[in-house]
């Protein structure tokens, strides 16, 4: 992995959306403090090199102690994540339901988990959440709607189950950056929605304790154009500018000074060093 140059001043901390507004924080190595990107204007340079972005306690933030060095995708070092899952790799694929890390808290691993089927265009996803993030989750993945499939207690259970309704289903386990390209495309309604739903309930009563519940729409992204074509994803590393036309999900949609629509995932940004445009 390469070194970063050390003119970056800004350490990439965390994407998120509350309701449908995005939020981009960022750690300012110059003045020491968490501040939030302006998404509305697109001028940066995005680092190669990726930095653990540390953890969160009862006081605040807390840099990570070692600068760690990542590989890997994960946004931080295995003993800053150690603070909300024991076993950093469980995250994706969980040995248990919490019973092999009993001398450390498990609770995220324990909890009860809502298997999900996800909407995005004419494709179908199946995932797996903690059971209070089902909203959450659907607008941090940029599904047009969601629905809760089955609850479930623990997450092993959890990700075997959304394993075996996606091969039922024969759905999507995940939703790559061309399959997100051309759902933008999709004209959704309510009516085609609920069809497709329907059409999959019917595929699991008798067999699943599906939970029968209302299909949720989410149609409030801020995004401010139809497009006509499928925007072109960029690298995440490198200089980015452009006019923002909108954010659905982990990608921001601009258009560069040539006219061509891009896409830049912002959910690639966490552990990152940028440089921008904008000052404080």
């Amino acid at each position: 992995m390469s070194e970063e140059p050390d003119w970056f001043s800004k350490h990439v901390l965390g994407f998120h959306w509350e309701g449908f507004v995005p939020h981009l924080e960022y750690f300012d190595l110059e003045d020491r403090e968490l501040k939030e990107l302006d998404l509305q204007h697109l001028e940066l340079i995005v680092s190669d090199a990726c930095r653990c972005v540390g953890s969160y306690s009862d006081e605040g933030y807390v840099p990570c102690p070692k600068h760690a060095k990542l590989t890997g995708g994960f946004a931080q070092c295995p003993t800053c994540a150690e603070v909300w899952i024991p076993v950093q790799e469980c995250i994706f694929e969980p040995r248990c339901n919490g019973e092999l890390c009993q001398d450390k808290d498990a609770r995220f691993c324990r909890k009860a988990h809502i298997v999900y089927a996800a909407f995005h265009g004419d494709l179908v996803k199946v995932g797996m959440t903690g059971g209070t993030r089902l909203r959450e989750r659907a607008i941090e993945q940029g599904a047009d709607a969601i629905v809760p499939l089955v609850q479930v207690q623990g997450r092993k259970n959890a990700r075997s189950l959304e394993k075996e309704i996606t091969r039922k289903l024969r759905a999507k386990q995940g939703i790559t950056g061309q399959d997100f390209s051309k759902a933008l495309l999709v004209r959704q309604s309510k009516g085609r929605l609920e069809d497709r739903y329907r059409t999959l309930l019917r595929s699991l009563e008798g067999e699943y304790p599906v939970m029968n519940a209302d299909l949720q729409l989410l149609s409030d992204y801020p995004m401010r154009v139809t497009l006509d074509e499928p925007p072109i994803r960029v690298d995440t590393v490198g200089p980015h500018q452009g006019k923002v036309l909108g954010i659905k999900g982990r990608f921001l949609i601009f258009e560069d000074d040539r006219g061509a629509v891009k896409m830049l995932e912002l959910a690639d940004l966490p552990s990152r060093l940028i440089e921008t445009g904008q000052k404080g």
